[in-house]
């Protein structure tokens, strides 16, 4: 019988797979990997020629964009979006799990970049990279924006996916998926609020933790009509 997405076996998944998830990023992120971010080496070398070429070639209409999506984007503002569809499949699936599992992986998310946030503990841009009146305050690496994007708008497109008959229906939830945290990414490097790796590895822990929780669990669907099929209908030949 194919998993459901039960309330009561989504707790110990999802907080067994924050530990796991959680476990492999403190492995992962390890003296080297910190110490590479916080000199400027690897793939941090791009970080600084990537966030001066942007601050060389901002416009006054796609810094208001940029400044729109990030709002939209916030943690706080993917949590509303996330929140109103997991509502809305939970009404239209007549169950209350889409939105459990909106709180785990929105809450999994958050706390997985809080932790690293403060176990690379790296500085964000300069000031002087940063467009006037933009706030972002405590450490950089990885985006919040990013993370919760790419968790919550993933999770949106899961969702969503399970009521789409078409292939290209579902493509177009996909990309607009995509983009939508593409876009909230690039407004963080746009803005001068994080570095280029901070983007990447906030995408990459987002997504990482939703497959993480997809895993063990079945995103609900459709109710189904536990009738059964219709008896066949008889028929009579009359001499």
């Amino acid at each position: 019988m194919a998993r459901t997405l039960d309330p009561r076996r989504l707790l110990l998944p999802g907080a067994l797979a924050t530990l796991v998830l959680a476990g492999a990023l403190l492995g992962a992120l390890g003296e080297a990997t910190t110490d590479d971010l916080r000199q400027g080496d690897g793939l941090a070398e791009l970080d600084h020629p990537v966030a001066t070429w942007l601050s060389q070639h901002r416009t006054g209409w796609l810094t208001t964009i940029m400044r729109t999506i990030t709002t939209l984007g916030s943690p706080l503002g993917v949590t509303i979006t996330t929140g109103l569809v997991a509502a809305a499949v939970c009404w239209r699936a007549r169950r209350l799990s889409p939105v459990l599992l909106a709180a785990i992986v929105l809450a999994g998310a958050e706390l997985l970049e809080t932790v690293t946030k403060h176990l690379v503990g790296r500085p964000r841009p300069p000031l002087s990279l940063r467009v006037p009146g933009v706030s972002a305050s405590g450490f950089s690496f990885p985006s919040g924006h990013a993370t919760l994007a790419a968790a919550g708008y993933g999770l949106i497109a899961v969702l969503l996916t399970r009521y789409a008959q078409r292939t290209a229906a579902r493509t177009v939830v996909w990309a607009g998926a995509a983009t939508a945290a593409a876009a909230v990414g690039f407004s963080r490097l746009y803005l001068g609020a994080h570095w280029l790796s901070d983007v990447l590895a906030g995408w990459l822990i987002g997504a990482a933790w939703l497959g993480l929780v997809l895993a063990t669990t079945r995103p609900p669907g459709p109710p189904r009509n536990h009738a059964g099929p219709p008896a066949p209908v008889e028929s009579s030949v009359h001499s």
